[in-house]
C-alpha cells in the first residue's frame, strides 16, 4: 500500500460518476491492455443497469489528478439473499505508475464504508 496521508493538491479520490466513465474506460484500458474499451463501456453499461444499494457508489472510486482519471477501482455493492448486510465485491482495479504511491486510498474509500456499515454485518470481498 502507499501513502495513507493526505493527497497532494489537485488529486482526489471520489466515486465514479457517469460523466466519468470515458476516463475511466480509458484508464483501465492502460491499466488492462488485454481487454478492449468495449469491455469496459459494456461493463459500466451492465453496471448502470443494475439496482443501487442504498447511498453505496453505483461503479466504485476513482483516483482523478486535475480531472483525469487516473485511478479505478470498481466496486460492485449487492444485497445477499435473506441477510440484510450489504455485500461489496472488489473488482478492476488500476492505478496509473506515476500515481501508485496514493493506490492505498482507494482501498480506503472502500473500507471507510465498511466502518461506515459495520452496525449492519456489512461484509467484503476482493477478487
Amino acid at each position: 500500500m502507499g501513502v495513507l496521508g493526505a493527497l497532494p493538491e489537485g488529486l482526489v479520490c471520489r466515486p465514479i460518476e457517469d460523466a466519468d466513465w470515458p476516463g475511466v474506460i480509458d484508464c483501465l484500458g492502460r491499466g488492462f491492455p488485454e481487454r478492449a474499451p468495449r469491455h469496459w463501456d459494456e461493463a459500466l453499461a451492465r453496471m448502470a443497469r443494475r439496482p443501487a444499494v442504498g447511498d453505496f457508489p453505483r461503479y466504485g472510486y476513482a483516483l482523478v489528478s486535475e480531472g483525469w482519471v487516473v485511478g479505478v477501482m470498481l466496486t460492485l455493492y449487492f444485497h445477499h439473499p435473506g441477510v440484510e448486510a450489504v455485500r461489496c465485491n472488489l473488482s478492476s482495479w488500476t492505478v496509473d505508475e506515476d500515481f501508485r504511491a496514493y493506490d492505498g486510498k482507494l482501498v480506503m474509500s472502500a473500507l471507510r464504508r465498511r466502518e461506515d456499515s459495520q452496525g449492519s454485518g456489512a461484509r467484503w470481498f476482493g477478487r
